[in-house]
């Protein structure tokens, strides 16, 4: 933890200190007059918007729709209209924010440094972001008048594209370097919804210069409340990202209430199906959709008699349509969910075979990899745990297990490709082994 919180704070003070220079650059190539009222206008509506930023699904910096206030300083002055009105609303929000005011002057001088590495790494990112994306905007549209701005459209696209990944991509490095996760995984879950709202934001940007030419401060003012709509349309997309995410969290919470032993091996399944995508290439955001799968892939078992589960006799012919259910039954919940689609449909065919033996008939190619990964990790998981319907033998061990399951693949059972990957992760990765304790 104290290692990432150095690194943040160097990349933090480095990105802050280093605006500094580009600022005054910007200042004297592009000079205006920061107290013309068109400016001051808005920079308030700009500072209210950053005492209310929208949280972001996996934490880090909020997110703010302030950018069509920065497209419109951009039309009217320039590069550095754009990067002092996008910075200096940060700053000013900063000490109209009492818990902010209060850390960065707080007497614990760790507390107050934190605060400071914060503001650091907030203006340096808008003085770049708002300073480059204006820059793209002059030289694009041949310093075209703001009156003319919408005759511009390609210099319009261009400035938003390179705003939206220039501050997305500062704020996703700060996010890895505090998480310690991939940039790629931040930038994608926190930022890349923002992309849709680029043209959404520029349109606004070009909206209210127009507006001022039209009808002067009175009529520009009016036209804010479209940032009121704007920022509610944040707000709904994260959150119903938040949402799914609790849904998933409850569902998983049910499962320990009812049944802990399951809940048990749900986990477990889902931090082997992680390790196993991992190996096997698959994509990330994949991953965490397959790991939400594992951690949900018997909850269906919640609708079906617990006698059933529990008993050591062979299943009767009625019993095994029954105990197919718990596949079904998540999937036809799920389906309906756009972001949990994939989820359900993995689950409902988690109990797949190669050859087409499996619960649903499936074989081949018409299971997903990661149902399959999914098939593999729950049945080495189950083989490796008791059970009451292995009366003479309730556990293997791991090779044991693995064994067994090569065996069956030998008849047409399983994908060779998930064992050797599970086969290999077992050998060589020592915190798998021993969470299956295997010592």
């Amino acid at each position: 933890m104290e290692r990432r919180l150095l690194k943040l704070q160097i990349y933090s003070w480095s990105l802050g200190l280093t605006s500094l220079p580009f600022l005054i650059i910007l200042s004297r190539r592009f000079p205006f007059s920061p107290l013309q009222p068109p400016f001051l206008i808005l920079l308030i509506p700009a500072t209210f918007l950053f005492l209310y930023g929208v949280s972001l699904p996996i934490g880090g910096i909020e997110e703010v729709p302030v950018f069509p206030l920065v497209t419109t300083a951009i039309i009217f002055y320039g590069p550095a209209a754009g990067a002092w009105l996008h910075s200096f609303s940060f700053f000013l929000s900063v000490f109209f924010h009492p818990k902010r005011r209060a850390s960065l002057l707080s007497r614990d001088l760790k507390k107050s440094l934190q605060s400071l590495t914060f503001l650091f790494l907030n203006m340096g990112s808008f003085t770049y972001s708002g300073g480059i994306a204006g820059l793209a905007w002059v030289y694009a549209s041949h310093f075209s008048p703001p009156s003319q701005c919408y005759l511009h459209i390609p210099a319009l696209f261009l400035i938003g594209i390179i705003y939206v990944l220039l501050n997305t991509s500062l704020a996703a490095i700060a996010g890895s370097l505090w998480s310690g996760r991939p940039f790629t995984e931040v930038w994608l879950t926190n930022y890349s919804w923002s992309v849709i709202f680029i043209f959404i934001e520029v349109g606004l940007g070009v909206l209210y210069v127009l507006l001022y030419f039209l009808g002067g401060i009175p009529l520009l003012l009016i036209g804010f409340s479209f940032l009121a709509v704007l920022r509610l349309g944040y707000l709904v997309h994260l959150e119903k990202i938040r949402i799914l995410n609790l849904f998933m969290e409850l569902l998983h919470e049910q499962l320990a209430r009812l049944d802990l032993p399951t809940k048990e091996h749900c986990d477990m399944v889902g931090r082997l199906a992680q390790a196993v995508g991992k190996v096997m290439g698959v994509p990330w955001w994949r991953r965490d959709q397959l790991s939400y799968a594992a951690r949900l892939h018997d909850i269906g078992k919640i609708a079906i008699d617990e006698r059933i589960i529990e008993g050591s006799n062979p299943l009767t012919p009625r019993e095994r349509e029954e105990i197919r259910r718990h596949t079904s039954i998540p999937y036809q919940a799920m389906r309906e969910v756009p972001y949990l689609r994939q989820v359900g449909y993995w689950i409902f065919l988690h109990h797949e075979k190669e050859d087409g033996s499996g619960y649903w008939g499936r074989m081949g190619d018409e299971v997903p990899i990661e149902a399959k990964i999914l098939g593999v990790v729950d049945a080495i998981h189950a083989l490796t745990s008791p059970r009451p319907y292995r009366l003479e033998r309730p556990s293997y061990n791991l090779e044991e297990a693995l064994q067994i399951l090569f065996e069956e693949a030998e008849k047409g059972k399983w994908d060779k490709r998930v064992l050797n990957t599970m086969r290999y992760i077992l050998r060589h990765n020592k915190d798998i082994r021993e969470m299956l304790n295997e010592k």
